[in-house]
């Protein structure tokens, strides 16, 4: 009783913002949403590409995830921090930092270009439209990183507990990275992949390519988060989109 009264009085001081405390079931939270999609795939397993310094894994142990994880960072200064955060939860969940290197379609060796949000790094150079909306996104340097197929780590993919989570983040060279995990993408129950409704960087592939690529191997979108927009004009730039296998919906 106690706490409905101090909601009442909570709420009518926010009420002036247009704001109100709620609890209604439909109200949404991307946190909460992608953690419950990991719960309700039962992922025992998440494959962290574009890792920068854990921050997408730090998210899921606030939210008490407990499983296998295995990062991917290419950048120096961030895959330091990278080791550090991951040795930091050593306790907590089995967490192991793969050698440093991007992932693409191929292995070769290449320039990514480092912006001063290290977040926003990318192997496409970052066009006008991105910077304009995030300044801090700008390239302030470039570093040379070797880039391999994650195909090429499916030896110890494969010995990872089921059901295994597939996230990309690597700034409009998503598709390059699915396109060197063939086999992995077999072994994958779920991913989340994020997707640019706009050309951020050169040479970026369309969103639909990126979304036709997994349909022709079985998976169906399961959840979208908008990620990044213009605020003033309403406009849509990025979007998380969760992909789940469409075999696997039926056998859960």
């Amino acid at each position: 009783m106690l706490i409905n009264s101090f909601k009442l009085f909570i709420n009518k001081i926010i009420s002036f913002t247009g704001y109100k405390i709620s609890r209604l079931k439909y109200i949404h939270s991307s946190e909460i949403n992608l953690i419950n999609s990991i719960n309700f795939f039962r992922i025992k397993s998440i494959i962290d590409v574009g890792a920068n310094e854990g921050q997408f894994i730090l998210r899921l142990l606030k939210q008490n995830f407990k499983g296998n994880v295995i990062s991917f960072e290419p950048i120096a200064k961030a895959y330091e921090k990278l080791l550090i955060n991951a040795e930091k939860n050593k306790q907590k969940i089995s967490w192991y930092v793969a050698e440093k290197c991007g992932l693409g379609a191929k292995d070769f060796s290449n320039d990514i270009f480092i912006s001063q949000h290290s977040e926003s790094s990318s192997l496409l150079r970052i066009l006008p439209k991105h910077t304009n909306l995030k300044p801090l996104s700008k390239t302030i340097s470039a570093e040379r990183i070797n880039i391999k197929k994650l195909d090429n780590f499916y030896d110890y993919i494969k010995k990872l507990d089921r059901n295994i989570f597939l996230k990309i983040d690597t700034q409009g060279y998503e598709l390059e990275v699915l396109k060197g995990a063939e086999r992995t993408l077999e072994l994958i129950a779920a991913l989340v992949v994020e997707v640019s409704l706009v050309k951020l960087y050169e040479k970026q592939p369309d969103w639909l390519d990126i979304i036709n690529f997994l349909k022709e191997r079985n998976f169906v979108i399961w959840s979208v988060e908008r990620v990044m927009g213009d605020v003033n004009t309403g406009e849509t730039y990025q979007l998380d989109i969760i992909f789940v296998k469409d075999n696997y919906l039926v056998n859960s």
